[in-house]
């Protein structure tokens, strides 16, 4: 049975700590390091080697470059951009009045069966006249 000392255990502790540190840091100076090469010297070697290995790459990028050269074909794809932006707005807008329309039905059934309208109002994130309203437009009929 081993018998361990302490401070022996601390001081361990502490250099595996110590050269867990020393080495994070070492790696991080060689990846920044590393990285700023790969931006400022090889980014354009690397995607001549994608070319070069790859010949659908060189070829979808060579289609690429002449289209966005060409000005309709610019143009298509800000108009196509434009209509997903539009149609994803859209569909934004229709899922918040379905939620405002659940919210609204939560409601209405939580006043039939006779819950207090400071519950429901907690429950549904509707307001207080909201939820009056709702209320007429149930028992005034």
């Amino acid at each position: 049975m081993y018998c361990l000392d302490a401070n022996y255990v601390k001081g361990s502790l502490f250099k595996i700590k110590y050269n867990l540190v020393r080495g994070s840091e070492k790696l991080n100076n060689t990846n920044n390091q590393q990285h700023a090469e790969l931006n400022a010297n090889d980014t354009n070697n690397l995607t001549n080697e994608l070319d070069a290995t790859d010949i659908a790459i060189a070829k979808a990028r060579s289609i690429l470059e002449k289209l966005s050269r060409d000005p309709e074909t610019v143009r298509l794809a800000e108009l196509r951009a434009k209509q997903l932006r539009d149609e994803i707005s859209m569909m934004d807008g229709a899922k918040e009045e379905g939620r405002a329309v659940e919210k609204r039905e939560i409601a209405k059934r939580a006043l039939i069966k006779g819950a207090d309208i400071s519950f429901i109002a907690d429950i549904t994130e509707l307001s207080v006249d909201q939820i009056m309203n709702i209320r007429n437009k149930i028992f005034n009929k």
